[in-house]
């Protein structure tokens, strides 16, 4: 019985012990629960904090966003502005340059008219001087013949004429034509508008003996006289037809040269440009193109056949008088 006693003591003594451990163990694993619930706590309200924090910034940012955004709206706005002010700178700038070379250009004109004018003025005078020279010599041959055409005295009147009485309306166009005259001889060479021969034995006729610048004479005298420069040209039928022309006192054959020959207006009563211009050979010599129509008939009509009038055949009339094309 003893022993049982000491075996339930021992017993009850190690239940008590192992009790006792247990809750020690119990109370170690109280105070961790208790420890790890007081760190999930603090770090709840580290991210609520965060949460907070995060929730602020994102609000700034937001406001500062909208800031930059509006400012960055009134620069765009202000650079279109700038933009549109600056194209209609430009815009002036390029007006104004060429406002100053329309200017430029009309004082070059303006300039350009005043030598013209200073030369014409030259030139006129001269021409007087040559004109009152052929008056009196005129005048002496009619002195020395008292039987003289009445032709030539017509002629005389009209030498006085083209010196002293030209309308003061068409003063200006005169002198430019003089001077272009003197500008555009070659022009009127080339293009085989003046022969010299031609206009030489008009002026013998008339008793009058030119130096030796023909075509300078028929500018400055030949055409006030009714003189022709061309067998195919007609100054006074030319002023017939185009009253423009006489009306402004331009000269009609630099007229004709500078205008009136690509207006295709007809320079003698038997000589109509649309007509020579159909009858042309279809491969021409280019060569032939440089000169005028009237001097390209006169000189190549027997080669090239060419019509001069819808009145006239040439071909046929080489048939009928063949003659004619051996002797040119």
């Amino acid at each position: 019985m003893a022993a049982e006693r000491l075996n339930a003591e021992s017993l009850e003594r190690a239940l008590r012990a192992n009790a006792e451990e247990h809750e020690s163990a119990l109370a170690a694993e109280r105070s961790s629960f208790e420890y790890l619930h007081l760190l999930i706590e603090q770090l709840r309200q580290s991210i609520e904090a965060l949460e907070t924090q995060s929730r602020n910034a994102t609000i700034q940012f937001r406001s500062e966003l909208g800031s930059v955004q509006d400012e960055f709206t009134r620069a765009k706005k202000s650079n279109a502005q700038m933009v549109r002010r600056l194209s209609w700178y430009r815009a002036q700038a390029t007006h104004w340059r060429e406002k100053m070379k329309a200017l430029a250009d009309e004082l070059v004109e303006i300039q350009t008219d005043q030598a013209n004018a200073k030369a014409a003025t030259k030139i006129e005078r001269e021409a007087a001087n040559r004109v009152q020279v052929e008056n009196k010599a005129l005048s002496s041959k009619l002195a020395r013949n008292q039987h003289a055409p009445q032709q030539v005295r017509a002629l005389e009147r009209r030498i006085q004429t083209a010196a002293i009485a030209l309308p003061e309306r068409h003063r200006r166009h005169r002198l430019k034509d003089m001077v272009s005259g003197h500008l555009a001889k070659q022009t009127i060479i080339s293009k085989g508008l003046f022969d010299p021969e031609f206009y030489k034995s008009q002026l013998k006729k008339l008793g009058l003996n030119p130096d030796a610048d023909l075509l300078g004479h028929y500018i400055r005298v030949g055409e006030a006289l009714g003189l022709m420069p061309h067998p195919l040209f007609d100054p006074n039928w030319y002023y017939a037809q185009y009253e423009d022309v006489c009306e402004q006192g331009r000269s009609a054959l630099i007229h004709y040269c500078r205008h009136g020959s690509a207006e295709q207006r007809r320079p003698h009563l038997l000589f109509d440009g649309d007509t020579f211009a159909r009858s042309l050979p279809a491969q021409p010599d280019p060569s032939n193109a440089e000169l005028d129509p009237i001097a390209r008939y006169w000189k190549y009509a027997t080669e090239e056949l060419t019509e001069p009038h819808q009145l006239f055949n040439s071909t046929y009339y080489i048939e009928m008088y063949p003659d004619v094309k051996t002797s040119g």
